[in-house]
């Protein structure tokens, strides 16, 4: 009976436009946030670099989305960058994790970054509505070692 109530307060809260971007649920309830009726999304063109304290690029960083389930949606390559595109999302967060332990230059801590740490540019503009627009969403992103 407690998980119905949580449904259906979910359910309310998202027709109203209530989710928590730093949580991850809506208004406290555990149920993950995705993009829904009366929640503002945009589109996001992401073109990050991924480096370590020094500017040295870091190669198999996992970027992972957090209102996909914490799917991984790309991963840093050779040169630490990370090309991808986030279609209908409300991007409030992504983390950065190293999955390959010591190889490419060492144990990173996790990273947690939102649209705030990027530079955006709105390419197109939204509808006056829900729909933001679509954004280029750059910069450089360092990790910091595990000690």
């Amino acid at each position: 009976m407690k998980n119905k109530w949580k449904t259906v307060i979910a359910w309310l809260a998202g027709l109203a436009g209530l989710t928590s971007c730093e949580s991850g649920d809506i208004l406290g309830t555990g149920i993950s946030g995705a993009v829904m009726y009366g929640t503002p999304y945009a589109d996001y063109d992401v073109n990050i670099v991924i480096t370590d304290e020094n500017g040295n690029p870091i190669e198999g960083i996992s970027v992972r989305e957090n209102y996909h389930e914490g799917k991984e949606v790309a991963r840093s390559g050779k040169s630490g960058k990370v090309k991808m595109y986030l279609e209908h999302s409300n991007f409030c967060r992504m983390s950065l994790i190293d999955i390959d332990g010591e190889a490419n230059g060492g144990e990173f801590e996790d990273l947690s970054i939102s649209e705030q740490d990027l530079n955006l540019k709105q390419t197109k503009k939204g509808d006056k509505s829900w729909y933001k627009g679509r954004f280029d969403a750059t910069g450089t992103v360092k990790m910091t070692k595990k000690k």
